[in-house]
């Protein structure tokens, strides 16, 4: 199934997209006043050929069909209505009464034959309007089918849907990039098939309870949820991707199918993992580690720099400014003013002052923390207490 084939490009209505100009040219637009002139020809040819004193018996039963002519203009009426929708059916048909009104009343005045003639424009109309409804219609379809492929071809999300089996049957060409099958290769391939076991067996839990729930509240409900799984690739490589899926019903409301987007997360699962590791690692180190923001306020410490200072939860001292821990305030708020305008590495003695009051030397090194951009977003400390050594270098 190729989902990137354009579809059939159908004639567009006057006065949409294109304006005038656009419709002057258009050649279906000749063709209808080409149509309308000859048989406008055709029907007054009888007058025309008796003006000219050149009627014959021979040309009796072709120029006195009159009945016939009238029929014959529902042709350039209706392929106005189905190329340029209902202002080209009322144009043909505003010509084509300008032709008939001079021969009923005037060349041969009969209200038989006018009424006839109204009727039949009538009934024209009437099926006219109904091409041009029809065409619309199809038109509308069409655009929104269009819209649908452009969308679908050109996202990096994949877009697919399962029948309530879990097998595929349709996704979009993105699959290509994600999960290296092709279109048809992936088209018929079980959810089973797709995720790994793990990931399968909870995809497969979280669509029963969401099918569960919405059944109390309302039968054939769609549901919707956030899932993030690892599923397979071509190559036999799983990556990590965040699934939304919703159930899609049909029109008596019951569900027939599964509508899902994926979106691939592995990078985003391998930087989380990597702050995670980070995290761990900082936590458990042994020096007290601690960050701050770019105002100088504390966003993170370590239990090492908790118990350093006497704290027993991280809440008695995030949002403080990191300057208040030492007794000279001043010198630590202008080193680390410093450090985060100079964005380079400060160290430093400091005298600390713990919870409950006691004073110690510190030993002090930061650095700035920038974000992708380069902008500084904060910084971090590592801190010791050399207080031992300092007493030894007195001694």
């Amino acid at each position: 199934m190729d989902v990137r084939e354009e579809p059939t490009a159908i004639p567009e209505a006057p006065g949409t997209r294109g304006g005038p100009a656009a419709v002057l040219r258009n050649r279906h637009l000749w063709y209808i006043v080409a149509l309308l002139i000859a048989l406008a020809v055709v029907h007054y040819l009888g007058a025309i050929v008796s003006l000219a004193g050149r009627e014959t018996p021979g040309w009796y039963l072709f120029l006195r069909g009159h009945d016939l002519y009238p029929i014959l203009f529902a042709i350039p009426q209706l392929y106005a209505a189905y190329v340029f929708r209902v202002p080209g059916l009322v144009a043909a048909t505003v010509v084509v009464v300008l032709v008939l009104v001079p021969d009923a009343v005037l060349l041969a005045p009969s209200p038989d034959r006018f009424m006839r003639s109204a009727m039949f424009a009538t009934f024209v109309a009437v099926v006219g309007f109904l091409v041009a409804y029809v065409q619309d219609r199809r038109e509308q379809a069409q655009q929104s089918e269009r819209r649908y492929r452009l969308l679908a071809d050109n996202v990096t999300d994949v877009i697919w849907t399962l029948d309530m089996d879990l097998n595929t049957t349709y996704v979009s060409p993105s699959v290509v990039r994600a999960r290296g099958y092709t279109v048809e290769e992936a088209m018929g391939q079980s959810l089973k098939k797709v995720l790994t076991p793990e990931s399968f067996r909870l995809a497969r839990r979280v669509l029963g309870e969401e099918a569960a729930a919405r059944n109390r509240e309302h039968e054939g409900l769609p549901g919707g949820r956030t899932l993030q799984l690892e599923q397979r690739r071509m190559d036999g490589s799983t990556c990590w991707t965040e699934m939304t899926v919703s159930f899609l019903c049909d029109s008596q409301g019951r569900r027939a199918g599964i509508l899902g987007v994926s979106r691939d997360i592995s990078e985003r699962k391998r930087a989380e993992q990597q702050l995670r590791t980070a995290e761990t690692a900082i936590r458990t180190c042994v020096s007290a580690i601690g960050t701050t923001d770019p105002q100088g306020r504390m966003s993170y410490a370590n239990p090492v720099f908790l118990g350093l200072w006497g704290y027993d939860s991280a809440d008695e001292l995030l949002g403080s400014e990191f300057a208040s821990l030492f007794k000279d305030e001043a010198r630590a708020r202008a080193l680390i003013r410093a450090l985060l305008e100079e964005r380079g590495v400060e160290t430093a003695e400091l005298l600390g002052v713990r919870k409950n009051g006691v004073e110690f030397m510190v030993g002090l090194r930061a650095s700035v923390i920038t974000d992708a951009d380069g902008r500084v977003i904060g910084a971090t400390v590592s801190l010791a207490d050399i207080s031992g050594r300092s007493e030894a270098g007195a001694g």
